[in-house]
């Protein structure tokens, strides 16, 4: 019982820390994987709301580890159900948002590709936890989109799933991100054009990669978001989507069957628009609904 009072004071203390600092522990002080096991059989249920708020803390180290029960089955679940549960405080929210967005710079070190794209997808829980109890200002709103476009855009490790590691998925789970950053109150035009910018630099991985995680499925799903915010007229829509559906750098569709540059463009783009057009067709939302005639359009010259 003592150990556990020293240990609880020395957490108690890192809650007054001016600045995001992460324990490089994981799992976390007083757990070890068994415990965490059963806490995640209790669905992250921490009675002890200080405690809790402690642990949310300690946890980010999970999301940095090539183990992908501790990272994706655990660190990434506990946050996911803490957010719905509407378990972690503001201060919490936003100490794991700052936290992680410090990790996306690129000159982080992401030895084994998986701190960045887990970063991404705990900060799409952080942005639905600031819509349900704001704590983010506009500006900081818009830094975090600024970082998540810059990553998504840049991005090239189109690992998906690895039998060692598990997930990376950095472009889909940056689509989530974005997807909920489009619904954001504060954001209009000027935001919702960065992010349809981000998506569109990544509808056709580069390097002659083809997609086979569902990644077009959660571009497209972005894409809805965006479209729900019914801020673009349906010639805008238009005219974007006909710049996706466009065989450049190609002259024409027909010379993209001789070579894997092609293919893979034909791939990704056809899997892109197939997905928007099945998230959209049967939409209730008229601004979403009419996106899925233009995509049917943008497919027709893939053949």
């Amino acid at each position: 019982m003592a150990t556990f009072t020293v240990r609880s004071k020395i957490l108690l203390a890192m809650l007054c820390l001016p600045s995001p600092v992460v324990m490089a522990a994981c799992p976390p002080a007083g757990y070890d994987l068994v415990a965490l096991e059963e806490l995640k059989a209790r669905h992250f249920e921490v009675p002890d709301t200080r405690e809790r708020q402690i642990l949310a803390r300690n946890m980010l180290a999970c999301l940095y580890v090539p183990d992908a029960k501790l990272r994706d089955r655990i660190a990434y679940e506990a946050y996911a159900t803490w957010r719905y549960n509407k378990a972690l405080e503001p201060a919490t929210w936003k100490f794991i948002e700052t936290s992680l967005v410090e990790t996306l710079h690129p000159n982080n070190p992401d030895p084994d590709a998986v701190i960045r794209p887990f970063a991404v997808l705990v900060l799409a829980e952080a942005v639905k936890a600031n819509r349900a109890a704001p704590y983010l200002s506009d500006e900081e709103q818009r830094s975090l989109l600024h970082a998540a476009a810059n990553y998504l855009t840049a991005l090239r490790d189109y690992r998906g799933f690895d039998n060692d590691v598990g997930w990376r998925h950095g472009v889909a789970h940056a689509a989530d991100l974005l997807a909920q950053l489009a619904l954001s109150p504060g954001f209009g035009k000027t935001e919702l054009k960065q992010i349809l910018a981000a998506i569109a630099a990544q509808v056709v991985a580069a390097d002659a990669h083809f997609y086979v995680y569902g990644e077009g499925e959660r571009l497209a799903s972005a894409v809805v978001a965006v479209a729900s915010r019914e801020v673009y007229t349906a010639e805008e829509w238009s005219e974007w989507l006909m710049k996706i559906g466009g065989s450049a750098p190609f002259e024409n569709w027909d010379q993209v069957y001789w070579g894997q540059p092609g293919l893979a463009k034909r791939h990704d783009t056809m899997s892109f628009l197939l997905a928007l057009y099945a998230q959209s067709a049967n939409d209730k939302r008229s601004a979403v609904a009419l996106l899925a005639p233009m995509a049917l359009k943008a497919m027709q010259p893939l053949g």
